[in-house]
């Protein structure tokens, strides 16, 4: 009786030792993200700040915003992707 004690101790903490490794995971999945929010809003405050220097926006300065946004959520669907392998 003995040993099944210390077999299912050793089983629970296991167990409780696998939910933290993914309850650090998702924390870190959900810092990664917030992370890549706020550089991408930082990106279009200094990509609007830039733009409206001459007064106007043109359609290469609309290219480039599309590209920075495109680019920062390839950004969080990688680390996503990555996170739930």
């Amino acid at each position: 009786m003995k040993h099944l004690d210390v077999c299912t101790n050793c089983f629970q903490y296991v167990l409780a030792v696998t939910q933290t490794n993914e309850l650090f995971q998702l924390i870190s999945l959900i810092l990664s993200i917030l992370t890549s929010l706020l550089i991408l809003a930082s990106k279009i405050v200094n990509w609007y700040r830039d733009s409206k220097k001459d007064g106007k926006i043109d359609g290469g300065e609309l290219k480039d915003l599309i590209d920075v946004i495109g680019d920062t959520t390839k950004d969080i669907k990688d680390k996503i992707d990555e996170n739930t392998k």
